[in-house]
């Protein structure tokens, strides 16, 4: 599978900090779990999104580490209790301003600290079989060992339609994994996007198809590795991190954006921004 490393500029970096400095609020920013608040212990997860909080509780052995993506914040969520159900949920409460969405891009960083099961959850609002919501989940062939290990993506819609990724072949370590919902097409609306720390966001494969619309309201909590949708144990031995969910499809270069402002630590932006204006400044001056 091809991926690529976007080519930053100066002045492409100072544009991209100009209109989306770091830790901007996007108006389409429904949900944003950046487990800041600390870097260890379950003090609850603050929802920063737009709209009425939604903020997450810490269920079973589920707690924060202080391992991160690039270093660059607090804390992140650690699934890696050992135990089943180990999750972060939104307290038995449904988000309305997640319920029955037409178009959505869900995304996470993830760090497996175990090999994937089938079926481990990443984002899940999904009601049992019957029901409606979404539910982004790890589809794992168990062929190989951790660390050399293909696993596919797979998005669920209203309990009753799946489609899945392409396998992807991650490196141990924080992985950027996305994926995008446009119910305003019948066909081809299902996008898979994954990165790492220092590779650019790339496609996974080809479109998928998920003919449902608007969805349904699911009438359930939101859970960040775990479901409602399953009894099972559905949590991934893993860490995560800067959950969101948009109720936009973003593109790939809008999830690049992302991706890497995740790992450029603020005081280094900050430093790139001001040596680029500079540079601007000085380029003026000769001209």
């Amino acid at each position: 599978m091809q991926s690529w490393k976007p080519a930053l500029t100066i002045s492409s970096l100072i544009a991209m900090f100009i209109i989306m400095p770091p830790g901007a609020a996007r108006a389409d920013l429904l949900l944003e779990y950046l487990f800041d608040e600390a870097s260890s212990g379950t003090t609850p997860a603050l929802d920063t999104g737009t709209g009425t909080a939604a903020n997450g509780s810490f269920n079973g052995g589920s707690t924060r580490t202080g391992i991160t993506p690039g270093g660059a914040s607090t804390g992140a969520l650690d699934t890696n209790g050992g135990g089943i159900n180990d999750y972060l949920d939104t307290g038995g409460v449904t988000p309305a301003k997640l319920d029955g969405l037409t178009t959505f891009t869900l995304s996470t960083w993830l760090n497996l600290q175990n090999d994937p099961g089938v079926f481990d959850r990443l984002i899940s609002m999904h009601a049992a079989s019957g029901g409606g919501g979404f539910d982004f989940f790890i589809e794992d062939d168990l062929t190989t060992s951790f660390g050399a290990n293909n696993f596919s993506l797979s998005l669920a819609a209203d309990a009753s339609t799946t489609v899945s990724s392409a396998a992807i072949t991650p490196a141990d370590g924080w992985i950027f994994l996305a994926v995008t919902y446009n119910g305003n097409a019948t066909n081809n609306n299902v996008f898979f996007y994954w990165g790492d720390e220092a590779t650019g966001v790339a496609q996974i494969g080809g479109a998928g198809s998920i003919n449902r619309g608007t969805l349904e309201p699911a009438g359930v909590e939101l859970r960040i590795g775990g479901t409602s949708r399953s009894t099972s144990d559905r949590s991934p031995d893993a860490y995560f991190d800067n959950v969101r969910i948009h109720d936009t499809v973003l593109t790939g270069s809008e999830l690049e954006a992302i991706r890497a402002a995740d790992v450029i630590p603020e005081p280094g932006t900050l430093a790139l921004l001001a040596a680029g204006l500079g540079l601007l400044a000085g380029l003026r001056r000769r001209t």
